[in-house]
C-alpha cells in the first residue's frame, strides 16, 4: 500500500465490507452492486419530510430514468438541485446515494432529481454527459409542472458525477439560460491527464486508488481524446462559471486535481467554498455516513444547498 493512509479511526470498520466496483471485473462487480443494492432496501433512509418518485423521459430515440425528490411541506416555486451519482462512469445507479439525496431534499427544501445516466463501458464518453444535460434540459423545460423557479437551480455530483456536473455547468455557462446559480462538486474526478502528486502516492491502496483511477479513464474514454466534456480540468476559460463548492478528501487519488480546479476557479473570479476532511478516504460520506466527518459533511452541504436553493426568506 502506497501513501500514507493515516484515517479517522471513526471512519476504519467500514472499510472492512467487500468492494463492489471491480474495475477488471465490471460484470461481476455489477452483479456483487445489484445484490448489495437489494439487501439495503430494507435500510433505505426515508423522511416524512420528503416523497420521492421514479420515472424517465424520452428523448432522441432513448429513455432517461430519473428520481425526482420532493419536500412536502415547502411552497412552490422551490429550488431545484441536478444530481448526478458516482460510481467512476461504469458503476451506481439511482439507489447507491439514496440517502444522501433524502437529506438534501429535506434540509434545503429544494426539489432533486438523480439521473441515472448511461455507463461505461457499454456507452463510453459522450453518452453519460449527454444524458446530464437533457435532464437539466428537461427539468427546466417542466418548470412549472415540477413547481420550481428556474432561476435558483444549481448542479452537484460525486466523484465521476463530480466530472458530470463540473462539465454540465461548464456547458450550461454557455448554453442554458438562466445558467446554474452553484456547481457542488464532491471529491470529483476532473482530470484524464492527472499520473503524478495525489495520483501517484495513492496509486495502492485501500479502496478508490489511482489504479482505479487510471483503469476508469480507460473504460470510460476508449480511446477517445479528452476534452472538457469528459475531463472539465482540460477547459481553459473559467470564468463566469456559478460558485463551486468543493469537497476534498485527503487520502484521495483525486485530491490534488480537485485543489487545483478550485484554485483554478477562484482565480477566474469564480466564487468558492473549499473544504478538506482531514485523515479522510475518498466517498468516506458514503462509505461510513455515521462517522463524523461524514456528518460534518453533509451539515455543509446542507447549508450550501440552503444558501442558493433554499426557500427565499
Amino acid at each position: 500500500m502506497s501513501g500514507d493512509w493515516t484515517l479517522d479511526p471513526d471512519t476504519v470498520a467500514a472499510l472492512e465490507v467487500p468492494e463492489t466496483s471491480d474495475f477488471w471485473d465490471v460484470p461481476g462487480s455489477r452483479r456483487l452492486e445489484r445484490l448489495a443494492g437489494d439487501a439495503s432496501l430494507a435500510t433505505r433512509r426515508e423522511d416524512p419530510a420528503v416523497r420521492w418518485r421514479d420515472l424517465s423521459f424520452d428523448v432522441a430515440g432513448r429513455s432517461i430514468p430519473i428520481r425526482l425528490y420532493e419536500p412536502v411541506e415547502h411552497p412552490s416555486p422551490r429550488g431545484a438541485v441536478a444530481y448526478f451519482h458516482g460510481g467512476g462512469f461504469v458503476f451506481g445507479n439511482l439507489d447507491n446515494e439514496h440517502d444522501r439525496l433524502v437529506t438534501w431534499c429535506r434540509d434545503s427544501g429544494a426539489l432533486v432529481m438523480s439521473v441515472d445516466y448511461r455507463r461505461a463501458p457499454e456507452n463510453p464518453y459522450p453518452a453519460g454527459v449527454e444524458d446530464c444535460r437533457e435532464s437539466v434540459r428537461w427539468m427546466l423545460e417542466h418548470a412549472d409542472e415540477l413547481g420550481i423557479d428556474p432561476n435558483r437551480w444549481c448542479v452537484g455530483g460525486a466523484s465521476a458525477g463530480g466530472a458530470l456536473a463540473a462539465a454540465v455547468a461548464q456547458w450550461a455557462r454557455d448554453h442554458v439560460s438562466p445558467p446554474p446559480v452553484a456547481q457542488i462538486l464532491l471529491y470529483p474526478v476532473l482530470d484524464d491527464r492527472a499520473t503524478e502528486g495525489s495520483t501517484r502516492t495513492y496509486f495502492e491502496g485501500l479502496g478508490w486508488d489511482g489504479r482505479r483511477v487510471e483503469k476508469m479513464w480507460e473504460l470510460y474514454l476508449q480511446g477517445t481524446p479528452a476534452d472538457p466534456g469528459a475531463a472539465p480540468a482540460r477547459e481553459e476559460y473559467l470564468a463566469g462559471l456559478a460558485p463551486a463548492y468543493v469537497l476534498v478528501c485527503e487520502h484521495d487519488p483525486l485530491r490534488d486535481e480537485a485543489l487545483d480546479y478550485a484554485r483554478r476557479l477562484s482565480d477566474s473570479g469564480v466564487e468558492v467554498e473549499l473544504h478538506v476532511l482531514p485523515r479522510a478516504y475518498h466517498a468516506v460520506d458514503v462509505i461510513a455516513p455515521e462517522s463524523v466527518l461524514a456528518r460534518r459533511a453533509m451539515r455543509e452541504q446542507g447549508d450550501v444547498l440552503r444558501h442558493y436553493v433554499g426557500p427565499r426568506r
